[in-house]
């Protein structure tokens, strides 16, 4: 909000990816007066805390216990070898323990819906994709697929990306 407020933005189309939906979704709750619309890609959207604490949560033991190379394998088998190798040069276990741990943190007005105007995107090769589409159903929000993409793949699509969301936000 404070950087709408510096720039004199009064709406602003709110877009975010995988880790960074809750927040997204936390500013749109709080502030619908300032949020246009909203695109949220790579992820489950409209996440209790419960639900957001039983999935992240664990993470953040394993991660500091078992380090970041086993944790990747136990936990995303999927992932190819570039992709892996990836993920371990570019993440530290510490700080990702404790983004696991605050997922799970409540955010005010928690329980408000998200705005009419919201998309959700993943790829159809993501392990969790046909839980994506149940919950954006369940959330009465705007569900794509990107085809034959996975969480990395799906994030560097532009091509089908951006035609995508310009159709959605046209729509609205």
């Amino acid at each position: 909000r404070a950087v709408l407020d510096d720039l004199g933005v009064d709406r602003a189309i709110v877009w975010a990816y995988s880790m960074g939906v809750p927040i997204a979704e936390a500013f749109a709750k709080q502030h619908p007066e300032r949020t246009e619309a909203v695109v949220l890609g790579g992820c489950l959207v409209g996440l209790s805390p419960k639900d957001r604490d039983n999935i992240f949560t664990p993470a953040a033991p394993l991660l500091e216990n078992v380090g970041l190379a086993r944790y990747v394998d136990e936990t995303m088998p999927f992932l190819s070898e570039r992709m892996r190798d990836l993920f371990l040069s570019r993440n530290d276990p510490v700080a990702a323990a404790a983004s696991s741990r605050a997922y799970a943190i409540p955010y005010a007005i928690e329980d408000a819906p998200l705005p009419e105007a919201t998309l959700n995107y993943a790829g159809t090769r993501e392990p969790w994709y046909e839980i994506a589409v149940a919950v954006a159903e369940a959330n009465d929000v705007a569900f794509e697929g990107v085809p034959d993409a996975d969480h990395g793949q799906t994030f560097r699509a532009v091509e089908i990306v951006i035609p995508m969301v310009q159709s959605f936000l046209a729509s609205v």
